[in-house]
């Protein structure tokens, strides 16, 4: 069980916002990164903690093993 905080949803949408334009330097990914981490939605962060939850959830089930 993957057990990462920031779920792959989360991940998905900074990549899908931050990589729409190509940029031409560090600071300017730093700011689109900034900008589209502000601009998430609370309802989409509270459905990715859910998510989180569930997860955590079932590695204590499976006591820390494999869970498909």
């Amino acid at each position: 069980l993957d057990l990462n905080i920031l779920d792959f949803a989360v991940w998905g949408f900074l990549e899908r916002e931050t990589n729409s334009t190509p940029h031409p330097n560090v600071d300017s990914l730093k700011a689109s990164i900034t900008a589209a981490w502000a601009n998430m939605s609370t309802d989409f962060i509270r459905k990715s903690c859910a998510a989180f939850r569930h997860r955590v959830d079932a590695a204590i089930e499976a006591k820390g093993g494999y869970k498909k």
